[in-house]
């Protein structure tokens, strides 16, 4: 019996040896679906080779199209296949998440984004570095510590003029360049030769310094230099002396416009007529100076006044930034709005309305003054086209529908022969050239005599007219084309975002580069060439340069200075 026992009991414990000894069940490994997450990458890589090559010479187009399209499409489908189809475990995948959030936020804390270019790429700097407006801050707080320490110490000048404060008006002549773009609003520089050996003579520098935040350019008469600045929460009317860029007055409005992407502070240039000063501030306040002390005349806010039932018009995203048009004895401002008030025109003396008119959303382009068939009218180049008005009472004569879908229009129109209009916009607008007609009475027709989608973008960069043929900056790259037939000459030269003037007497165009270099450039359709460069300030520019008396004049967000270019 117990022999038998003993036989089980071997039985049992040999077959659980061979039970364990029974090889493992193997576990299946994980298939990692990498030929997935590869072809959403070449995805990307294919789609931004498409835009850069179909967008080649219009860099706000091909940020734009990457920044709403190919990132957001292909960063979606690559967290979801992370997440969803990889094949790694969820540790790896939740660890991949993890790991780019924190460089997320770890990038965020060490570094900020100081505004954005022209073609809206973000410019990108340390958070441990002063922002413009902080160093312009200390500046300023230096000066005024210095003046304080030193009452007595004024700076000379080589004018025979009293000071401004002596003066009981201000004689503005034919010399000056007393609003934006100059006398005639064109951009053009007349009875003004420059050296231009600038290899064997460089431009001479004559002041620079530190400015408040904004867009604003120049006005000069008589050795008084007027421009807009942000200071803090006060927006500020400053004049300068032109020669010595000494601090002359300031005038400050309570009152501050900033967005990131189009930066901060005033966007208008100030306008000079018969010894006062028009000022349109970022947020719509309109003032009338005195240009020798500062002291209002009188002042208003055109949104306010463009509105009903004590709700004011809507601003435009990047504030107001069109300069009020002066003549006679009126002030006209494009406030915008749908209260049939979105042109005003003013008494200049007083700041009454005179009359108002249109529907219309603003845009940032200036109203302007032109003879068409013989009839003076109020160009208004508006959110959604452009329309002569009758300066009298305001009555549209003709409208020609304009538009892109931000609903930007910035280039000032340029008129010739009294019926032909020039127009153009950027964000892959193109430009047209439009013929009106006087049919009777006030009857009027507009047509294009042509119209080239895509071609001679003029995106906020005015141009200029010489001898039948447009020179400008085509989303950022120099272009000439002939006026009455649209066609393309040449495009060459990239100088971003800027502003360019035209030396008529010489046949030069002087190009204030976004970078804040100076070029000149003959003004030819035979071709393009650099004859002459020189740095002359630092920092994104997109402010409008000012040549007056040999002296240029330059700006942008956070400084300013003056150069002498005069011949010797």
């Amino acid at each position: 019996m117990s022999q038998e026992n003993e036989q089980v009991k071997n039985e049992t414990v040999a077959a659980k040896e061979a039970v364990t000894d029974k090889p493992a069940k193997e576990t299946k490994p994980r298939r990692i679906h990498w030929r997935s997450g590869l072809g959403i990458l070449l995805g990307g890589i294919i789609a931004e080779s498409v835009i850069v090559t179909v967008y080649a010479d219009d860099d706000t187009l091909k940020v734009y199209s990457t920044l709403m399209f190919v990132i957001p499409i292909i960063g979606g489908l690559f967290i979801l296949w992370w997440l969803f189809r990889s094949g790694f475990s969820w540790r790896i995948r939740c660890a991949g998440i993890l790991i780019a959030v924190l460089s997320f936020v770890s990038f965020n804390l060490r570094y900020r984004i100081d505004g954005f270019s022209g073609a809206m790429i973000p410019n990108i700097s340390l958070r441990s570095d002063p922002t413009p407006e902080e160093r312009i801050a200390v500046y300023f707080k230096s000066a005024v510590n210095k003046a304080s320490a030193a009452p007595d110490e004024t700076l000379t000048d080589d004018s025979d003029e009293p000071p401004a404060a002596e003066r009981q008006t201000l004689e503005i002549t034919d010399d000056d360049w007393p609003r934006f773009r100059g006398a005639q609003g064109d951009s053009i520089v007349r009875g003004v030769t420059i050296r231009t050996d600038w290899k064997e003579n460089p431009p001479q520098p004559l002041w620079r310094h530190p400015v408040g935040p904004a867009w604003s350019s120049f006005t000069i008469a008589d050795n008084l230099l007027f421009t807009q600045e942000q200071r803090g929460l006060e927006e500020v009317v400053v004049c300068y002396d032109a020669l010595t860029g000494r601090e002359i007055w300031l005038h400050e409005n309570n009152e501050r416009h900033s967005t990131l992407m189009g930066g901060t502070g005033p966007r208008a240039t100030p306008t000079l007529y018969e010894s006062r000063l028009y000022v349109m501030g970022a947020t719509g306040i309109l003032n009338c100076l005195d240009p020798l002390t500062g002291k209002v005349h009188w002042a208003t806010n055109i949104l306010e006044d463009a509105g009903a039932d004590g709700k004011a018009a809507q601003n435009v995203q990047w504030g107001m930034a069109a300069s009020p048009l002066v003549f006679d004895d009126v002030v006209v401002v494009n406030p915008g709005g749908d209260q049939g008030k979105s042109v005003i025109v003013y008494d200049r003396l007083t700041g009454q309305q005179k009359w108002a008119s249109g529907k219309q959303p603003a845009s940032y382009a200036g109203p302007i003054l032109e003879t068409i068939q013989g009839k003076r009218q109020l160009l208004i180049f508006d959110a959604i086209g452009t329309a002569g008005y009758d300066p009298q009472n305001g009555k549209e004569l003709w409208r020609f529908a304009w538009s892109n879908s931000p609903k930007i229009n910035v280039a000032q129109p340029i008129v010739r022969d009294e019926s032909l209009v020039l127009i153009s916009s950027g964000y892959g607008t193109g430009s047209a050239l439009l013929e009106i007609e006087n049919v009777s009475g006030d009857n009027w027709t507009v047509k294009p005599r042509w119209r080239k989608p895509g071609q001679f973008k003029l995106k906020f960069n005015d141009a200029v007219y010489k001898d039948g043929y447009l020179y400008g900056l085509d989303e950022g790259i120099l272009a000439c084309f002939e006026f009455k037939t649209g066609k393309k000459l040449w495009k060459r030269g990239r100088f971003g975002h800027g502003q360019l003037l035209l030396i008529d007497d010489a046949d030069l165009l002087l190009i204030l580069a976004e970078d804040g270099n100076i070029v000149l450039v003959p003004a030819t359709p035979n071709g393009f060439r650099e004859t002459a460069r020189f740095q002359a300030i630092e920092g994104k520019t997109w402010n409008h340069p000012v040549l007056n008396r040999g002296r240029l004049y330059v700006r942008n967000f956070q400084e300013a200075a003056c150069y002498d270019l005069s011949r010797r």
